[in-house]
């Protein structure tokens, strides 16, 4: 079983912290039966030692949110923005830089939105995704991290959202188990989404 630096009681005094600053998020349980292993980026989180990653949420004008796509990707995939977290990193810790390093911004959570708990059967390994909803992106938004190959970003209502989302569960080939991990924080934000979309004020509502 891959090591779980993040899942010790350190993470579970900081879960309970971040509960009482940005609200309780809606929890989910995922099991997965795919191959132990898978070669290559579409390996991912399979591949890595990681075993916890933050979620971006960035509101942006109209009620959207930000996705991007990767030069390495296949065509028309769109996601979230999201980042590992690094040995003895602090899930806060690792939203602020990466929202520093995926956008070229200084964003800050304002709302925990769910935390995600897989697990993959054959591997045995466990992973968490813990999504937040960041205060709104100002002005261009640039990757300030080369090596994440971001090419591309665009702004996704809730409509372009289920779009996103169907096009990583319908993957195939060896890109086929990634899409149906990515599409999990995806379906989650599409439950909590807002019937007027993410904005400032709705994103500041109760935050301390």
């Amino acid at each position: 079983m891959d090591a779980t630096p993040h899942c010790n009681e350190a993470l579970q005094k900081e879960l309970v912290e971040l509960c009482r600053r940005y609200g309780d998020p809606a929890e989910e349980w995922v099991h997965i039966s795919t191959p132990a292993s898978i070669p290559g980026p579409a390996g991912f989180p399979l591949s890595s030692r990681r075993t916890a990653e933050v979620v971006l949420i960035v509101p942006r004008s109209g009620g959207r949110v930000l996705v991007h796509t990767k030069s390495f990707y296949p065509a028309g995939v769109w996601r979230l923005p999201t980042g590992g977290l690094r040995r003895r990193e602090s899930i806060e810790r690792a939203v602020r830089r990466e929202a520093t390093e995926e956008t070229g911004q200084s964003l800050l959570p304002v709302r925990f939105l769910f935390h995600i708990h897989f697990r993959w059967e054959k591997s045995g390994k466990d992973f968490q995704s813990f999504g937040f909803l960041m205060s709104e992106g100002q002005g261009k938004i640039r990757s300030r991290d080369r090596r994440e190959h971001i090419s591309a970003f665009r702004d996704s209502d809730r409509s372009a959202m289920q779009r996103i989302t169907h096009r990583l569960e319908s993957l195939r080939g060896t890109w086929t188990a990634w899409g149906k991990f990515r599409a999990v924080p995806h379906r989650s934000l599409l439950r909590v989404w807002p019937v007027d979309g993410f904005t400032v004020g709705e994103a500041m509502d109760g935050d301390p």
